[in-house]
């Protein structure tokens, strides 16, 4: 029977004590990963979410402020039939959330939505990066990548 020596790191050559060294690094790299502007994996591709102003029943500015976990981009108002732009690095393991809270003038309540959700939209178009929702009064519509129309409609969370 052959007896088995536990792996020593100190008794590694420098070469194999540096490979070593580099792939906890980059183990730990992966494991941080985050979704935000500042901080980005910028090897993957860039995703783009459109939210256009439909207002149709009331033509109005619609008054956006989105969020994710790390990023508060603000209050913005959207002309009627005019648009605002996200753009970010989703993370790696697909866990990037975006809400939006939506008011308007004629609209009593303060209207919530997730307007990036990586689990849900993924589903719907795996290689996708640019989405683009049209917002109404009844919620939220999501552009359909083939017929280009916003088809693809969500009630105003609760």
């Amino acid at each position: 029977m052959s007896s088995s020596t536990p792996l020593n790191f100190f008794s590694m050559s420098h070469k194999a004590q540096g490979l070593l060294q580099l792939v906890l690094v980059a183990f730990l790299l992966l494991l941080s990963c985050k979704t935000t502007n500042v901080r980005a994996w910028y090897f993957q591709p860039k995703t783009h979410v459109v939210i256009i102003n439909g207002l149709d029943s009331d033509p109005s500015d619609l008054t956006l402020h989105c969020k994710s976990k790390d990023d508060d981009l603000g209050t913005h108002v959207v002309p009627y039939n005019s648009s605002y732009e996200i753009v970010f690095h989703p993370d790696l393991l697909c866990t990037t959330l975006f809400f939006c809270n939506f008011q308007w003038p004629k609209s009593q309540i303060d209207h919530f939505f997730n307007i990036y959700d990586c689990q849900r939209d993924d589903k719907k178009c795996k290689k996708c990066k640019h989405y683009i929702w049209k917002i109404s009064s009844t919620g939220a519509c999501m552009e359909d990548n083939k017929t280009k129309d916003f088809t693809i409609c969500y009630p105003w969370n609760k």
